[in-house]
């Protein structure tokens, strides 16, 4: 018993230690930003606003986007005039593969919801790429509109929506299939694409138009047209999907758009002669929006309560598309030992014999992670002599017993995913 109330103490300070670790730690999301005519990556702190990191990438490559896989643990940047893609490990800067099969002229990129999959526009060949994340193969390539830029996809997973900018198009894929379902006609030009979080609306900048328009994915038809800036680029949508972010390339400013009404609510000024918004980023929480200035090399910060900007963050030459890290994961809740395990032992007497009856009970724990089942171990056996139902009475008999021999048994919760708690221990003599 005592054995058991050691490793329950043990591993409920081991929770509250981890459950510590994360709230009080905190954590920074990183900012990634390609610098289209130096062939580098700037890598930004949120938590400072400077760059902490700078990624080479292949030579002479005009780098146009960046994309971060859904458990952000790499970067896909694409190389456009080498025709390939960086994969960079978040988590040492490095770049670890580079994919060449089937590009010509990537440009955007965007992963499913899943990251098991990214689809890449290539202006050169007017397609789609399909790369299989986990071996970073083309699985596939689709015929699509011309020159391809934009690439956005929807939170279910279920459809790619790809800017077609010399064909004032938009091609729709459906994921299932990987065929193209539908061509929609948008403006002049069309360069960024964004969905909200409820997957009901596709924002699509028009280049030449000075316009967003807005496709419902009910219908994949227009259903707003709204006046922005000069040359409009890439957007952004904040989290809860009630605002979106536009640069405006020529105008030097930056549209904030309501997604209720779909007009523009506040125009937000680039400073210092600005010329070049180019690239949008929003962090997860919110709060703080990141915008690209393809003139003077820098990335600006807006508060997203006060549409003001914050911050002024030197980059690469010519900075273009950029991406934020998401929040990690919380940690795991933990599996925890049983609770009030006890144990003793009674005699069942028969005509030519004796049972001896070891008997032990427990209760479930009393936090974390509900266990679907128990093991039942003797004396430090590795091999379970029991596996019970956590629906069932939580209690085991192991007969034929011997008297005067001490018995240890071991109970150890399993979770749903197979996750094995500490053992909690009784013994019985």
């Amino acid at each position: 018993m005592r054995k058991y109330n050691q490793l329950l103490k043990l591993s409920l300070i081991y929770t509250s230690l981890m459950i510590f670790c994360f709230v009080s730690q905190g954590f920074a999301n990183y900012v990634y930003v390609v610098n289209s005519t130096d062939s580098t990556l700037s890598v930004i702190d949120t938590a400072t606003n400077s760059v902490f990191a700078t990624i080479t990438l292949p030579p002479n490559s005009s780098d146009q986007d960046v994309a971060i896989t859904p458990n952000g643990d790499f970067a896909y940047v694409t190389n456009y005039t080498s025709n390939t893609v960086s994969v960079i490990d978040t988590a040492t800067q490095i770049i670890t593969t580079t994919i060449s099969s089937d590009l010509n002229g990537p440009f955007g990129v965007a992963f499913t919801p899943n990251g098991d999959t990214a689809y890449i526009g290539n202006n050169g060949t007017n397609t789609a790429t399909i790369v299989d994340t986990s071996t970073n193969a083309t699985t596939g390539v689709l015929t699509i509109g011309t020159w391809p830029v934009g690439v956005a996809i929807t939170p279910n997973g279920n459809f790619v929506y790809i800017a077609n900018n010399l064909d004032g198009t938009v091609s729709v894929i459906e994921t299932l299939s990987n065929t193209v379902l539908t061509t929609i006609s948008v403006g002049a030009f069309p360069f960024g694409v964004a969905i909200t979080p409820n997957g009901n609306s596709v924002y699509v900048t028009n280049l030449n138009d000075g316009t967003v328009s807005v496709i419902s994915t009910m219908t994949n038809t227009v259903i707003a047209i709204i006046p922005v800036g000069s040359s409009p680029r890439l957007l952004a949508i904040t989290p809860d999907g009630t605002k979106v972010y536009v640069a405006n390339q020529n105008s030097q400013n930056v549209s904030v758009i309501d997604t209720l009404s779909n007009t523009v609510t506040t125009i937000i000024p680039i400073p210092n002669g600005g010329a070049g918004p180019f690239g949008v980023a929003i962090l997860p929480n919110g709060n703080s929006v990141y915008v690209s200035d393809n003139s003077l090399n820098q990335t600006y910060v807006i508060d997203t309560m006060t549409n003001t900007i914050t911050n002024t963050i030197p980059v690469g030459n010519a900075p273009q598309g950029l991406a934020i890290t998401p929040d990690p994961l919380p940690p795991p809740t933990p599996i925890l030992p049983p609770t009030f395990l006890t144990g003793f032992q009674t005699q069942n007497r028969f005509l030519t014999q004796t049972d001896i009856i070891n008997t032990i009970s427990w209760s479930s724990p009393i936090s974390g992670n509900i266990p679907v089942s128990y093991l039942v171990y003797r004396n430090n056996s590795s091999t379970p002599i029991a596996k019970i139902s956590a629906a069932s009475l939580l209690t085991y008999s192991d007969h034929n017993c011997k008297k005067n021999t001490v018995y240890t048994y071991d109970v150890v919760s399993v979770s749903a995913n197979g996750s094995l708690s500490a053992a909690a221990s009784v013994i019985i003599r």
